[in-house]
């Protein structure tokens, strides 16, 4: 007899009717997760019924330890007005709420867990900034979302597609799942665009029809995404059969509907059956075209601007709740203003158990360099932003002048005394992680106090690590550029400012003539002593507007700290060898072909800490480096040099103290090597012709940068044919060099970090140089590889490295008038052969080319060249390079 075994029990799956209420409520849901993991991501604005299929998301059933995982539908709720009952939650009896104003989620009894009967922890990550506002309506919605990150585009329209094409339909109306038709479909990209699809990402089908598309969509990995739809003229969607959404159902004549979008969130680690039904203008008298925009995105980041979350802080009735008449609403739209054109947005919570409001305020406030306080003039409260003040705003700013002060003590901090490692911890809240940053090294700092001393920093309300390295940047400039702090007594003309207010200090007896400072903290005094108290801080961020004059006691004379220009600066575009030291190995593999980057050079100043790179493209204001650079070793060489020239003569040397054997040089345009300096003698020998440079001839008096590695930045990147304007700002312990004044330097940008380096070893007849050639000549070289080099400076007399594929040379011959006499472009090996029909000056051209560009320098000899006899032509006898595919190539059998 046959028989069905008997199915053996091993646990239980568990089925949750559970209803979570989370939080105020809230403008998009983007994740729920259980046990930490995620269960579902998307985003969602609006309720919706959202389903979970991940049975094995704590290990499964059949995995030693599993928990099984979480197969169920759940409800996003959002509070709103007119929000009803949820009926799934009637199970539990008749008289229920509808929960209004706070954000939760109803799971609707599937399988949540296997074996435990004690169900995992449920978190939701969501998103509120325009939403659940005193009153209703949010204060300022222009410039309240700051985005952080945009939406990237993981699947596009130009994929292949089920699709079929019907006649137009004036007026589609209600569209059911029994309408997607079951047969009939064709499969391919056409008709959708032709060749246009890459380019445009837009799906086109011939005008006056309906257009049915379908195709099964998959969403890997651990993150979820959003399915966007556009169409023109309108369009209705299902997912697995069920309509989901539409665009402009009705069909109306709507110019450009396609801005208009429906989305749709998809989980990770889920797959999906789409089917759309675009339909074109019923009217064809409007028709333009046709438009059907399928995108699955990755959901960008939003962050709060910090200035709407201090206002929420202080009008919310769960807050401070003041009334919106406190609030001057000027300083705070300024402060909007300021924070949403830093990109500085912030994701943070206020636990009321934990902070209270005014703790919360005073933590944002720390963060972002900003001080909210209510006026003693007008009651009303202020936000104001400690940042730099423009020549604009400068004549505003209330002053303090030498008729208001009664005691005046100024303390410039210490450099030595600074931390000078900064390392900043942060929270992902795209992966619900801790992370740290790398640190960062305040050079000037650290060769001051000779100590590594660091510090950590926490950062978990901002939202991104660039956002974070730039406030890490911004605190380490705080602790190490040069500023003054003042503690000041004064009468009570000064009483109505307040604490963070930028103003003007006027002490010419002091040597300050117009210097602007941030008021740290105010005393009014007492009733029977009136003086008022002042601590101030210089705003390093403004260092621009501070002037200094000179005084002249009658038995002292104080030392000059203007930060006066350096009477020695240069500015190039940074080459290859120096990017391998300034970028990270992912970075600089990265770079683009036409990227690069300003170097900059500077000799000490009498006063002067260091300097900031200033940079502006064209029709561009100066940007500022926040790290200041460090002064480079420089003298002048005494002589004129030849190209064969490596012992010199320098006179005027600057900090040589600071060189080293081994260190980088740059003389005019030529990159050199140290291989010795004696500063007491005045000597120094270089290895020439280093790099992407050749060795060239320098005048008498030419200049001599002994670079190692002290070059300045900013680490703005340009693009090839940029032409930058630089300046390097003196920073002393009295102030900062202004933009507008000093010499302007100028780079044009030639994507030299992309281009390969010049041959070397040349020799013409086994000399290097020579005077005179007679008769027929061999010309041999070394090969230089940029990217097998690396950071190394290999000179121009070395033995040759293994070149880079497709690596060629041009050798080129010109009369004593210019002429040209002979020219090859595509020698492979390190010689030729080469006869002149000429008599007289030759200058020799030889210089390197690959599938990019040529070398950034040629070596140019000039020597007086005698014919050969009999010879009626000029002629360059060299094998030819032979070109390397590293492509794929594919045959119509393969």
């Amino acid at each position: 007899m046959g028989g069905k075994s008997k199915k053996t029990v091993i646990g239980y799956w568990y089925k949750w009717l559970a209803h979570f209420l989370f939080s105020q409520r809230v403008d998009a849901v983007l994740e729920l997760r259980a046990g930490g993991k995620t269960m579902w991501a998307g985003r969602v604005t609006e309720n919706q019924r959202i389903s979970v299929n991940k049975p094995d998301l704590f290990g499964g059933i059949k995995n030693a330890g599993g928990q099984g995982g979480v197969v169920t539908d759940i409800d996003l709720q959002f509070g709103r007005d007119d929000q009803g009952p949820n009926d799934y939650l009637g199970l539990l009896g008749p008289k229920q709420t509808g929960h209004r104003r706070k954000f939760g989620i109803v799971i609707r009894g599937g399988k949540f867990g296997a074996f435990n009967s004690q169900p995992q922890t449920v978190a939701a990550k969501v998103e509120r900034i325009v939403t659940d506002w005193q009153g209703d309506e949010c204060w300022y919605p222009e410039k309240a979302i700051i985005p952080m990150s945009a939406d990237t585009v993981v699947q596009a329209s130009n994929a292949v597609w089920d699709y079929q094409i019907s006649a137009a339909e004036a007026h589609p109306g209600d569209v059911t799942a029994a309408d997607i038709p079951e047969g009939g479909w064709s499969s391919g990209e056409g008709p959708f665009a032709g060749g246009t699809l890459e380019s445009t990402g837009n799906t086109n089908w011939p005008i006056n029809t309906v257009l049915w598309c379908r195709r099964i969509i998959s969403i890997p990995g651990s993150v979820g995404q959003v399915l966007r739809v556009r169409a023109e003229n309108g369009c209705v969607v299902f997912v697995n059969g069920t309509f989901v959404g539409a665009v402009n159902q009705a069909n109306d004549d709507i110019d450009g509907n396609q801005d208009n979008q429906f989305t749709f969130p998809l989980s990770a680690g889920q797959s999906y059956e789409l089917a759309v039904k675009a339909f074109d203008e019923h009217n064809p008298s409007a028709n333009s075209g046709t438009q059907l925009i399928i995108e699955v995105v990755t959901g960008g980041l939003n962050a709060m601007n910090p200035a709407h979350i201090l206002h929420d802080n202080i009008v919310h009735r769960f807050n401070m709740g003041e009334p919106v008449g406190a609030i001057n609403d000027a300083s705070f739209r300024a402060a909007a203003d300021r924070f949403f054109s830093e990109g500085f947005g912030l994701c943070t919570v206020r636990d009321p158990d934990q902070e209270t409001p005014k703790q919360f305020e005073n933590r944002i406030c720390a963060l972002v360099g900003a001080q909210v306080n209510q006026s003693r003039t007008d009651g009303l409260y202020y936000l104001d932003v400690i940042r730099s003040v423009t020549d604009a705003e400068l004549v505003d700013l209330p002053v303090i002048s030498s008729d208001d002060i009664l005691e005046f003590d100024q303390q410039p901090n210490v450099i030595a005394e600074a931390d000078n490692v900064f390392i900043g911890k942060w929270r992902d809240p795209q992966t619900k992680s801790d992370r740290a940053t790398r640190p960062l090294v305040s050079q000037a700092a650290l060769r001051a106090s000779g100590v590594r001393s660091e510090v950590v920093k926490e950062y978990y309300e901002i939202p991104t690590e660039e956002l974070v390295l730039r406030v890490i940047e911004r605190d380490m400039n705080m602790a190490t550029l040069p500023r003054s702090q003042f503690k000041l007594k004064c009468n009570r003309r000064v009483r109505g400012l307040r604490p963070g207010q930028p103003f003007r200090l006027q002490v010419p007896e002091e040597g300050i003539a117009d210097m602007v400072c941030n008021l740290a903290k105010i005393t009014h005094g007492t009733s029977t002593k009136g003086a008022v108290s002042i601590e101030a801080l210089q705003n390093v961020f403004a260092l621009s507007a501070a002037s200094y004059i000179e005084t002249d006691p009658p038995d002292w004379q104080a030392p000059d700290n203007s930060p006066l220009p350096s009477a020695a600066q240069a500015a190039i575009e940074a080459p290859y060898v120096e990017l391998v030291a300034l970028l990270p190995a992912s970075d600089l593999a990265d770079l683009p072909q036409d990227a690069g980057y300003v170097a900059a050079l500077a000799a000490r100043t009498p006063a002067g800490l260091g300097y900031l790179v200033a940079t502006a493209a064209s029709g561009e204001d100066y940007a500022i480096a926040t790290a200041p650079s460090e002064w480079s070793p420089t003298a002048l060489v005494s002589g004129a040099a030849t190209q064969a020239a490596t012992g010199l003569v320098i006179t005027t040397g600057q900090d040589l103290d600071a060189v080293q054997v081994g260190d980088l040089a740059l003389w005019d345009a030529e990159l050199c090597r140290v291989d010795a300096i004696d500063a007491v003698a005045g000597t120094v020998t270089l290895g020439r012709g280093c790099a992407d440079t050749v060795p060239a001839t320098h005048a008498d008096g030419s200049r001599l940068w002994l670079v190692g590695d002290r070059a300045g930045a900013d680490r703005r990147q340009f693009v090839g044919g940029d032409v930058v304007r630089a300046k390097l700002l003196t920073q002393t312990v009295s102030g900062g060099q202004n933009v507008y004044t000093g010499p302007t330097l100028q780079v044009t940008m030639s994507d030299r970090a992309s281009r390969p380096y010049p041959p070397g070893k040349v020799l013409i007849g086994d000399a290097a140089y020579p005077a005179s050639v007679d008769g027929s000549f061999v010309v041999t070289w070394a090969h230089r590889n940029r990217v097998s080099q690396a950071d190394q400076l290999i000179d121009t007399m070395a033995a040759s490295i293994d070149p880079a594929p497709n690596t060629r040379y041009g050798l080129r011959f010109i009369d004593g008038t210019g002429a040209e006499l002979a020219a090859r472009t595509d020698i492979g090996p390190a010689t030729a052969t080469v006869a002149l029909n000429y008599t007289g000056q030759v200058t020799m051209e030889l210089y390197t080319i690959d599938d990019v560009a040529e070398s950034l320098q040629r070596h140019e000899i000039v020597f007086d060249y005698t014919p050969p006899a009999g010879i009626s032509d000029s002629s360059i006898d060299a094998t030819a390079y032979t070109p390397v595919f590293d492509g794929i190539i594919v045959d119509g059998g393969a």
